[in-house]
């Protein structure tokens, strides 16, 4: 199953207008400092909240969570997740958003201490609850994307791969 089901809704990709989608896709990802993340509550139903985001080296979204949070706990018992980044400071219905689907692994290892030394840059304050016992780190491995670039500019042909490159 895809993680972004498709519609059965024909469109005709000639009314579009015309968009870079991979740039617009690359652009929104490794500016955003925030991302809107859905996790799946243990009944299935979505449960939304807003994260900071760190993108690291390879274009792989990494989300910190506090062990004890409910999206950390509907992850641990479903790792499936769907982040969206967009620039919320402006009218978000006629501006580009990147929503990106898939699972997320715990960042563990020799790795952890890199991870956290990198979100501690991007967000100085995070100094304080990165040190707590029950602070994650988790990396999103991203199995669909799809931009909606505003009115009459949606993309859904963009692979994961796209954003790396």
């Amino acid at each position: 199953m895809k993680a972004i089901t498709p519609r059965s809704i024909e469109i005709n990709p000639e009314a579009a207008r015309p968009i870079d989608a991979i740039k617009v896709a690359k652009d929104l990802l490794f500016s955003a400092k925030v991302a809107a993340l859905a996790t799946l509550d243990p009944s299935g139903f979505p449960y939304s909240t807003v994260t900071n985001l760190l993108i690291d080296a390879e274009a792989m979204p990494v989300l910190f969570m506090a062990r004890l949070s409910l999206h950390a706990r509907n992850i641990e018992a479903d790792p499936r997740v769907s982040i969206t980044v967009a620039d919320y400071a402006s009218d978000v219905m006629v501006t580009p958003r990147l929503t990106l689907s898939g699972h997320v692994e715990l960042i563990s290892g020799p790795d952890l201490a890199s991870f956290k030394d990198a979100y501690a840059e991007r967000f100085p304050k995070s100094k304080l609850y990165l040190q707590l016992p029950d602070a994650l780190l988790y990396r999103l491995y991203i199995e669909a994307v799809q931009l909606n670039g505003g009115p009459a500019r949606n993309a859904n042909k963009i692979t994961p791969q796209d954003l790396r490159s």
